[in-house]
C-alpha cells in the first residue's frame, strides 16, 4: 500500500480543487487558545505580509516575530493563506465592525447610505489597507499562479472576481468582498422598503461603490495629495449618495420629502 504523503504545511497554499476558503483552526476541546497570542500572530504576519509580501513571508518568521512556537502558530491558523485572510478581516472589521446592522437602522436612508459611505472611504483609504493593495498589484503580474475561478457576482450578470493570482482572490474573498456584501444588505433592504428603484441591488451597490472610490482612492494609492478630513470624508460621501439617490430613487419613495432637508443637515 503507497504510503499517504505528509502535507507541506509551509507552502501555506489555500486548496484549490475543492474551492473552500481557508479558515482559522478552531481550538482543541479543553484546550483554549489565547487570545493575547492569537492577536500577536495576526499583528506580527500583518507586519511581515506589508513588508515581504505573501510569498516571502514565512510561517517560521511569523512566529520568531510574534514571539511564539511554530507550533503555536499553526494551532491557531491551518495555513498561511488562513492567516493572510485573518489579518485581512482584521483590517475590515476595524472600520466597518456594525456595517451589517445598517440595514436595519431606523434613520432616513440618505442618513444610513451617508454613514456606510463614509466607513467605505475611511477603509479604501486606511495605511493598512493601501499598503496592502499595493503590495498585491506588484506582486499580481510576478506570480505563474493560474487566475482563480470566479467565485463572486460584482452585478446580477456576470462573475467579478479580479483575475489576479491567488493572493490576490484571499484578500477579496476576507475584505473587499465582505465589505460589498455588506452594502448589498443596505440597497437589499432599501429596495424591500421602496426608498430604491430601477435596477437589482448587485447594480446599485456597484455604482455607490464607484462613486465613493472615485479619485480619492486612485490618488491615495499614488500616493498623490487628497483631502481626508473628517468634513472632506463627509462631504465627499454626501455627494455619492445624493447622485445615488438621483438616479435610483422613486419619486413616491416615504424619504423622497425630506431627502433635500436631511442631506442638508448632514452637510
Amino acid at each position: 500500500m503507497a504510503k499517504r504523503r505528509p502535507q507541506n504545511r509551509q507552502s501555506g497554499k489555500a486548496p484549490s480543487a475543492s474551492g473552500q476558503p481557508a479558515q482559522e483552526r478552531p481550538g482543541r476541546p479543553g484546550r483554549p487558545r489565547s487570545a493575547g497570542k492569537h492577536a500577536a500572530i495576526i499583528d506580527a504576519a500583518g507586519a511581515l505580509f506589508l513588508a515581504n509580501g505573501f510569498d516571502r513571508t514565512t510561517m517560521d518568521a511569523v512566529a520568531e516575530r510574534a514571539g511564539v512556537s511554530k507550533q503555536t502558530v499553526y494551532s491557531h491558523f491551518d495555513n498561511k493563506a488562513a492567516l493572510f485572510q485573518a489579518v485581512v478581516r482584521q483590517v475590515r472589521l476595524s472600520y466597518l465592525s456594525d456595517l451589517p446592522a445598517v440595514a436595519g437602522d431606523p434613520r432616513p436612508l440618505p442618513e444610513r447610505l451617508t454613514a456606510v459611505g463614509r466607513q467605505f472611504v475611511r477603509l479604501i483609504t486606511s495605511n493598512q489597507a493601501v499598503a496592502m493593495f499595493r503590495v498585491l498589484v506588484a506582486q499580481s503580474g510576478a506570480g505563474t499562479d493560474e487566475p482563480p475561478a470566479p467565485t463572486h457576482r460584482s452585478d446580477g450578470h456576470s462573475p467579478g472576481v479580479p483575475r489576479g493570482g491567488r493572493q490576490s482572490a484571499l484578500y477579496y474573498e476576507a475584505g473587499p468582498m465582505m465589505l460589498i456584501d455588506g452594502i448589498r444588505r443596505v440597497m437589499t433592504a432599501a429596495l424591500a422598503a421602496g426608498d430604491l428603484e430601477g435596477a437589482d441591488a448587485d447594480r446599485i451597490t456597484m455604482d455607490f461603490v464607484a462613486l465613493l472610490k472615485g479619485d480619492v482612492h486612485m490618488r491615495r494609492v499614488l500616493g498623490l495629495p487628497v483631502d481626508l478630513s473628517d468634513a472632506a470624508v463627509e462631504a465627499h460621501a454626501v455627494r455619492c449618495v445624493e447622485t445615488l439617490l438621483r438616479a435610483y430613487r422613486p419619486a413616491s419613495s416615504p424619504s423622497a420629502a425630506i431627502s433635500s432637508a436631511r442631506m442638508g443637515d448632514i452637510k
